[in-house]
């Protein structure tokens, strides 16, 4: 992934699945909702500097591992649709589902030990389209104290 100067790198030592950008100037997240919304401009972001083929990877990746119930909510060209990201990072997850664990995990992460910002940077760095799907569909979060 390209990053600007003003990048900067949020990331759990022991939890790369959870590694946000910031801004300089922006706090790291808290909420669930903070979190994700950092996902969707990370995922976008992908996106944007993806090639044909590797969206349609990415969309063959979710078609075959999403479940189906996932699946229903979501437009049939997937990656090829603008509304996509949102949807895949903001509906609710099939309960079990790697994608629920991932998404449910991050509020287990209060005040985790943070990756050092260099290396956080050089994870950034080297994320692609294809490696931000398989966090959400290979997520193996134990999601403690969660009733789930």
């Amino acid at each position: 992934m390209k990053l600007t100067p003003d990048d900067q790198a949020w990331c759990p030592a022991e939890r790369p699945e959870y590694l946000c950008l910031l801004r300089r100037d922006q706090k790291p997240p808290v909420e669930e909702d903070e979190f994700l919304l950092l996902q969707l401009n990370l995922l976008n972001r992908l996106l944007k500097e993806s090639s044909e083929e590797e969206k349609g990877a990415a969309n063959r990746r979710l078609e075959h591992d999403l479940p189906a119930e996932a699946k229903v909510f979501l437009p049939s060209d997937l990656l090829m649709n603008p509304q996509t990201p949102h949807y895949l990072l903001f509906n609710p997850q099939v309960e079990g589902s790697p994608a629920h664990r991932w998404q449910a995990g991050f509020l287990d992460l209060r005040n985790p030990p943070l990756m050092p910002q260099q290396e956080a940077l050089a994870l950034a760095k080297d994320l692609c389209l294809n490696g931000f799907i398989n966090r959400l569909l290979e997520c193996k979060a134990s999601l403690k104290g969660r009733g789930h």
